[in-house]
């Protein structure tokens, strides 16, 4: 009986060193997982903060940027503001000493009326600039003309049949106004329109002379 117990002994004794072995595998196990975890944790953490500081660094750029782009329109408007006052001045000097009016006079609408109702075209010689701008619609007449150019140019309207209405509705110039030919109706131009539907527009200079002058063969191409 005791040499059994002296081979438990011995045995219980030989087995402590496998549990102490196999307990610090373990554990080198486990510090070997908190280490990675605390690895990857210091990783993610220093990804963090590089992204943090490139979007920073991205923000305060794009900010910079952005107040640049103010100060800059900033400096535009305050130039532009300058040229505008620079650029008033001069011009309210010059209205100041001359007030350009295009409107013609009540005679020189007379004679307008009078010259094309009676055919007598000559006398626009003596009406107009020089040269006097002419356009006939729908064609590829037109363009600058001295007086007497415009003169023979305008025996085009004898085919017309008179009289000449001047005092055309509103209604009727606004038509014209919004149709291909807008730009030869502003709101100083003398209309007028013959009982057979031929068209005329006159525009005037500053000293009330006819600078411009339109002719459409019938209302129908306004």
């Amino acid at each position: 009986m005791e040499l059994m117990d002296n081979n438990q002994e011995v045995e219980q004794q030989t087995e402590k060193p496998k549990v102490i072995a196999n307990g610090g595998r373990s554990v080198g196990k486990k510090w070997i997982m908190w280490l990675l975890v605390a690895v990857l944790v210091l990783l993610l953490a220093g990804a963090g903060y590089l992204w943090w500081q490139l979007k920073a660094e991205k923000d305060a750029k794009q900010k910079l940027q952005k107040d640049k782009q103010q100060l800059q329109e900033q400096i535009d408007k305050l130039k532009k503001s300058a040229d505008k006052s620079a650029d008033a001045a001069p011009a309210e000097e010059a209205d100041a000493e001359e007030v350009c009016s295009d409107t013609p006079t009540t005679t020189m609408k007379d004679n307008i009326k009078a010259a094309l109702d009676s055919k007598n075209t000559a006398a626009f010689a003596t009406y107009t600039t020089s040269p006097v701008k002419y356009v006939l619609a729908a064609s590829e007449f037109g363009g600058d003309k001295t007086p007497d150019e415009a003169a023979t140019a305008l025996e085009y309207t004898h085919s017309a049949t008179g009289p000449w209405d001047f005092s055309l509705p509103a209604p009727t110039i606004a038509a014209y106004d919004a149709g291909f030919y807008s730009d030869y109706f502003d709101s100083n131009t003398y209309v007028g329109k013959a009982a057979s539907g031929m068209v005329m527009a006159f525009d005037f200079d500053c000293d009330g002379k006819i600078k411009q002058i339109f002719v459409a063969a019938d209302d129908d191409l306004l």
